[in-house]
């Protein structure tokens, strides 16, 4: 799969929304949205065959997020994501979990629950 930004992001890859998290603990807007949209074009389009893999690469980035966000609340740690709220590290969550759920079930994802505002 061309330009791959699910495996972009797990390989580490300088300018991607997880990279730039875990290097920097800065929660990029703009990656991060488009990596959601991203899912939801790749949603629509990719075949059953194909589908398995790549949610386990959504779910994957979605766990590291979940992972950066408990180090981020951990005294003993010094990550430290220093750009979004509470509240938005809330949605976030709510937003991956949607967006891994829904994609991996082939269910119909709507772009509003992808974004900010809606959880």
């Amino acid at each position: 799969m061309e330009n791959n930004i699910l495996s972009i992001n797990l390989d580490d890859v300088e300018g991607t929304f997880y990279y730039t998290l875990s290097e920097y603990g800065i929660f990029n807007v703009e990656q991060f949205t488009e990596l959601m949209d991203y899912v939801f074009n790749l949603n629509t389009t990719i075949d059953d065959a194909s589908r398995l893999k790549q949610a386990v690469l959504l779910w994957e980035i979605g766990f590291l997020w979940e992972q950066r966000k408990a180090n981020h609340y951990d005294a003993n740690d010094v990550f430290n994501i220093t750009n979004i709220n509470d509240d938005q590290m809330r949605q976030t969550s709510k937003i991956f979990y949607y967006a891994c759920n829904w994609f991996t079930y082939g269910k119909e994802l709507e772009k509003e629950y992808l974004r900010f505002g809606k959880w």
